[in-house]
């Protein structure tokens, strides 16, 4: 009768162990997966954000740069026009005599 007793405790124990036990094991384990992914797309999604933002920022300051430059080539232009025409126009000393 006891061995009977400790027979049915073993498959007792055994039963609890197999169907409850690491099902829910299985779950904690699948629960901290699920948490540990959630993270690492909000840090992927974080470092896209970042980069996103500093290719923004870049292409501003290529701009920028450009039209620095542009503004220069055009200061450039307007002082070759400018003394283009102080060569074309007569003096006026010349032209009183």
């Amino acid at each position: 009768m006891k061995e009977e007793e400790e027979v049915d405790a073993y498959y007792v124990f055994k039963f609890i162990d197999k169907f409850i036990c690491k099902p829910l094991e299985r779950g904690f384990e699948d629960t901290f997966q699920c948490q540990s992914n959630l993270q690492e797309m909000q840090l992927r999604s974080q470092k896209q954000v970042s980069d996103l933002e500093l290719k923004i920022d870049n292409a501003s300051a290529s701009n920028q740069a450009q039209m620095d430059q542009f503004q220069v080539e055009v200061k450039k232009l307007k002082m070759q026009i400018k003394s283009s025409k102080n060569i074309m126009q007569p003096s006026k000393s010349k032209t009183r005599q």
